[in-house]
């Protein structure tokens, strides 16, 4: 054999130093990627609860402080509703008082009609 002839085993001797720094390298690299994956899904999952804990508290507090009127201002309005709907197709003996537009304006701001 000629010096010239490259064998493998030849480029092997000068390259084991070479991979095994390269594997090194890339364990400690994975090993890191590990940690901080695992640290952004525990970051996110707090960040979810947290989030989470504050839309349950502020639905409650928005409960507390409106959603019970607005609940109870529409039972109001469903139940006289209901009542009118009644009188009107069936002539109920129930009467609601309403706000009749004609008496509510002075005679002279009566609207007028177009003439035809």
């Amino acid at each position: 054999m000629t010096d010239n002839d490259t064998t493998p085993s030849a480029h092997a001797d000068n390259l084991p130093a070479k991979i095994q720094e390269s594997e090194l390298a890339l364990s400690e690299s994975r090993e890191l990627l590990k940690k901080s994956f695992g640290k952004a899904v525990l970051t996110n999952l707090a960040i979810m609860a947290c989030t989470g804990m504050l839309a349950i508290r502020s639905t409650r507090l928005f409960w507390e402080k409106r959603g019970k009127r607005w609940s109870s201002d529409l039972k109001d309005f469903s139940t006289k509703a209901y009542k009118a709907l009644k009188q009107d197709a069936f002539g109920s003996d129930e009467t609601i008082e309403t706000l009749q537009f004609m008496d509510a304006l002075p005679p002279s701001d009566a609207p007028q009609l177009p003439p035809k």
